[in-house]
């Protein structure tokens, strides 16, 4: 479910860039092609003219006199840059959508008086989630020496964050009394070197 929404995220964010990048040009290829042809001073450039003259990085007075064809070539060379930096910035989407994506997560159940899987070995350092889903009864997931503690109810999942700092072997426990078997709903978190 995460993944669908990351998905939908990444898709949204990308099309408004283009969507904004696309309104910017034409903005500005609106404003250009009202920059009139004539001999004057830039004392009396408006607004428009010296932000445009300074976007394409020439002077107002060569923006005043550039013949359409040469305005419309210094129009495409823009939108290439455009669209060079909006790669750019899709690539560190990329690597970011990479970095969502390398996390790993467990799926645990909880049903009476057990975990399913009770032993989990992850290394130390590594991106972890529980995804712990409530099968019958309401328990506990509680890990005391990595501070997790969290209820589970049938029928719900919980997401927890496994903090994975510190090796070791770590005792799982129901901390919800939940029956005759209460005493027996243990596992194992064992986060290797």
């Amino acid at each position: 479910m995460v993944a669908y929404y990351r998905d939908i995220f990444f898709s949204l964010h990308l099309k408004m860039k283009r969507f904004l990048a696309t309104v910017s040009i034409s903005l500005l290829f609106a404003a250009c092609s009202t920059v009139p042809q004539s001999e004057s001073s830039p004392e009396d450039a408006t607004p428009q003219e010296v932000n445009m003259a300074d976007m394409m990085g020439i002077s107002v007075e060569e923006l005043r006199n550039q013949t359409p064809e040469e305005h419309m070539e210094m129009m495409q060379k823009m939108m290439m840059k455009a669209d060079d930096a909006m790669e750019n910035e899709d690539m560190g989407m990329d690597m970011m959508e990479e970095d969502v994506m390398a996390t790993r997560v467990i799926e645990i159940t909880a049903e009476d008086w057990a975990f399913a899987p009770a032993t989990i070995t992850v290394k130390k350092g590594e991106k972890v989630q529980l995804s712990i889903t409530g099968v019958t009864g309401d328990h506990g997931y509680a890990v005391p020496d990595l501070g997790i503690n969290v209820g589970v109810i049938a029928g719900e999942t919980v997401v927890v964050d496994l903090p994975t700092d510190k090796a070791g072997e770590f005792a799982v426990r129901c901390s919800v009394p939940c029956g005759s078997g209460h005493k027996d709903m243990t596992g194992m978190i064992i986060i290797e070197e």
